[in-house]
Order: structure tokens, then sequence, then C-alpha cells
């Protein structure tokens, strides 16, 4: 991908974008936060909102599984500074942004992934507590990128943004 297709493709996933529609509560919450973290947030509810997406526009079970490892495996391939997709080079530019030393980890994003496969599966939360963590596990990871992405180091606070999430 050239560097001028790259930046096309990270436009798309500035905010407000699909997942941050105007009018919708993450775009309110995207857009009180600092303005350099705002296309940040925007792509990382883009992320998720593209994971999730698979649920509504695939048909084929095998398929939305291959379309889920891809994004895991994209996700990794991100983290370890070779992303493909225009979202990915959206998201690696979150960490700069928040001015972290380090970048966003994979096990938020890999729990989302998780969370979908198990709504492909048709497995439904038993009881209040399972319900409790599949939030945690989906809006829950959301909320922990984004407390991350604010540069929140405090690895106690984590679990309190995943409940805020869920």
């Amino acid at each position: 991908m050239t560097a001028p297709e790259r930046q096309a493709g990270r436009a798309e996933w500035q905010y407000p974008n699909r997942a941050t529609p105007p009018g919708s509560s993450l775009y309110y919450a995207v857009r009180f936060a600092p303005a350099r973290l705002r296309d940040a947030l925007a792509a990382l509810a883009g992320w998720r909102h593209e994971v999730r997406a698979i649920l509504d526009e695939v048909s084929d079970p095998g398929v939305a599984r291959l379309k889920l490892d891809w994004w895991r495996d994209e996700i990794r391939r991100t983290i370890d500074g070779a992303p493909r997709h225009p979202l990915s080079h959206a998201l690696a530019s979150a960490p700069k942004a928040a001015d972290l030393d380090t970048g966003l980890p994979a096990a938020p994003f890999l729990a989302i992934t998780d969370v979908v496969e198990q709504e492909l599966q048709r497995q439904r939360p038993g009881d209040a507590v399972a319900l409790r963590a599949a939030a945690s596990q989906d809006l829950g990871a959301l909320f922990e990128l984004m407390a991350r992405a604010h540069g929140e180091r405090d690895d106690a606070a984590i679990p309190h943004a995943r409940r805020i999430g869920a």
C-alpha cells in the first residue's frame, strides 16, 4: 500500500466515522475528548464496529470465522508494526496521539473478537454473571482501550474502565 493510499484509508477512520456518526453517544463521547485523541478514539470505536459488523454482514459462519481470524492476525500485525488495513494504520497512530511509550495491548482487541465468535456460535450468556462477563469482554474491552489511549497507565484503574463500559 502506497503512502497516499494509506493516508486516504486512514482519513476514512478519522473522527467522525461510521462508528461515531454525528448524534450518536460515541460521537459525543469522542467529541468531548481532547482534540489530539479524537481520531485515535474514533479508530478504536471503528475497529469494534468493523468486527461486530461481521455478525450482520456475513451469513456463512465459516466465512465469518475466517474474517474474525483475519482481524485477529491484523491486530497482531499492527502491534508488531506491520498493519495492512487502512483502519489498522489509523490504530497504529493511537499510541503516538496518546504519548504512550508502548502500543495498545492485543488482549482487549482479541476479547472483542472472542465475544463476536461466541455470538456466531449462538452461545448466549446463561445468567447475569455470564452476561456481565460478556459485556466486559466487548464494550468493557473498548473502554479499556479508550482509557489506555487517554494515557491511563495505572493497571489498577483498567478494571474500573472495563466495568464502566460493561
